[in-house]
C-alpha cells in the first residue's frame, strides 16, 4: 500500500463525513425553517389578533362610558376610529379556520352599532354591546387556543430536530473515529521507523542518512532531513575561533569609542553596552545585558531621563531620530546628542538598533565662551 492508497483513504473518509454533514443539513434546515415559521405565527400573528381584540374592547367601553356620562357626541368619532383600526388589523392576521368569519361578524356588528349610536345618541344598546363583547371574547379564546397548539407543534418539531442532529453527530463521530484509527494504523509503522532513524543520527558519528521511506510524504521529510544534516555538517567545519575573534574585535572597537554606545537587538534586548554608556546611564553592564532596554530594573535618574527622551523619537522620521539632553556626569554638567540609529539589511530586515550618546559638551563650552567675549566687547 503506497501513497495513492493513503491519500485515497483520507479523501474517501473526508467525502463520507462531508456527505453525512450535507444530508444532516438537508434534513435539519427545513425543520428549522418550519420551526421558525411556527414560532413567528405563534408569537406574532396570534398575538396581534389578541391585542386587537383587547383594543376593540377598550373602544367599546369608551363609547359606553361616554354615553352614560353624556359625552357620546364628543367621544364617538375617536372610539369608532380606534375600533375600525383594530378590526382591520385582526382581519389581516387570520390564522385559524372560522376566524375570518368571526372577525367579519365583529366588524359588521361594530359598524352597525356605531351607526346606531351616531343616529340616536340617547338610545340604549346594552344588549348589542354585550353581544359584541362576547364575540370579541370568542376571538380572543380562538387565538389563545391557536397559540397553545402552535407551541405544542414547535416543541414536537424541536424534539425531532434534536434527535436528527444527535443522530447525525453520532454518525459523524463514528466515521471520524474509524478514519482516525485506520490512518493511525496505516502510518504508525513508517513513522516509528523514521523516528528511530532520527534518534540514531549524530553529527559526531558517521554521516548517517535516513534513506528511502515507505510513503512519498515521509520520504520527502527524510530527504529534507538528510539535506539539513549535510548543511549542519558543513557548518560544523567553520572556524569557530575566527567567529569569536571577529566578535571580540567588534566589541573592542565599540569599547574604544569616546561616545557612549548601546547595541539593542531586534527584540529590544540589550546585546552590548560600552563603558562610556554605562557611566553616562549609571547602569552596570551586567544589569543591562540580556534585558529589554526600555524596561531595565534600574532607578538611575540618567537612565530614566534618557529613556523618556527616546520615547518621543518614535513619531519622528528616521532623519530626525536624535535629541539633545543635559546630564550631570561625575560632578559636571555634560551635553549629549542621543541618536537612535536602526540597523537594517535589505535581505534580512531589521538587525536591531544602536543608541549613540555623543558628548558635545566642548561645543557648548565654546559657545558660552564666545557669547561671554561678545558680551564683554559690547559693554566696552
Amino acid at each position: 500500500m503506497k501513497v495513492a492508497s493513503l491519500r485515497s483513504r483520507v479523501r474517501n473518509g473526508a467525502l463520507v463525513m462531508l456527505a453525512v454533514a450535507v444530508v444532516l443539513g438537508l434534513l435539519a434546515l427545513p425543520a428549522v425553517n418550519r420551526l421558525g415559521r411556527g414560532i413567528r405565527q405563534t408569537l406574532y400573528r396570534n398575538y396581534l389578533s389578541i391585542e386587537a381584540s383587547h383594543r376593540m374592547h377598550a373602544a367599546l367601553w369608551a363609547a359606553q362610558l361616554a354615553q352614560r356620562d353624556g359625552r357620546l357626541a364628543e367621544a364617538l368619532p375617536s372610539s369608532r376610529e380606534e375600533f375600525t383600526k383594530w378590526i382591520d388589523i385582526a382581519l389581516h392576521n387570520i390564522t385559524e379556520p372560522g376566524e375570518a368569519e368571526l372577525a367579519a361578524d365583529i366588524g359588521a356588528r361594530g359598524r352597525r352599532l356605531f351607526d346606531q349610536l351616531a343616529a340616536a345618541a340617547d338610545s340604549r344598546h346594552d344588549h348589542e354591546f354585550a353581544e359584541l363583547h362576547g364575540r370579541i371574547d370568542e376571538l380572543i379564546e380562538m387565538n389563545r387556543a391557536a397559540m397553545l397548539r402552535a407551541d405544542s407543534r414547535a416543541v414536537r418539531m424541536s424534539q425531532r430536530l434534536t434527535y436528527e442532529l444527535a443522530g447525525g453527530l453520532g454518525i459523524l463521530l463514528l466515521v471520524g473515529a474509524v478514519l482516525s484509527w485506520t490512518l493511525a494504523w496505516t502510518i504508525a509503522e513508517p513513522l516509528d521507523e523514521l523516528a528511530e532513524g532520527l534518534r540514531s543520527f549524530s553529527l559526531r558519528g558517521p554521516s548517517q542518512r535516513l534513506g528511502k521511506q515507505g510513503f512519498a510524504e515521509l520520504d520527502a521529510v527524510a530527504a529534507e532531513f538528510d539535506r539539513m544534516a549535510g548543511r549542519l555538517a558543513q557548518f560544523e567545519k567553520l572556524n569557530v575561533d575566527r567567529l569569536i575573534y571577529e566578535k571580540s574585535k567588534t566589541e573592542a572597537i565599540i569599547e574604544s569609542l569616546e561616545d557612549g554606545v548601546v547595541l539593542v537587538d531586534s527584540e529590544g534586548i540589550v546585546a552590548h553596552i560600552n563603558e562610556v554608556a554605562s557611566i553616562i546611564l549609571g547602569i552596570e553592564p551586567a544589569e543591562a545585558l540580556g534585558s529589554r532596554f526600555d524596561d531595565l530594573s534600574s532607578n538611575s535618574p540618567h537612565y530614566l531621563k534618557v529613556r523618556d527622551a527616546l520615547s518621543g523619537l518614535s513619531a519622528k522620521s528616521p532623519e530626525d531620530q536624535r535629541v539633545e539632553l543635559g546630564l550631570n556626569v561625575r560632578g559636571r554638567d555634560h551635553w549629549y546628542v542621543l541618536k537612535w540609529v536602526p540597523l537594517r539589511r535589505k535581505e534580512v530586515g531589521s538587525l536591531g538598533t544602536i543608541l549613540i550618546l555623543q558628548d558635545i559638551t566642548y561645543l557648548r563650552d565654546l559657545e558660552r565662551r564666545t557669547a561671554k567675549k561678545l558680551a564683554q566687547g559690547n559693554r566696552a
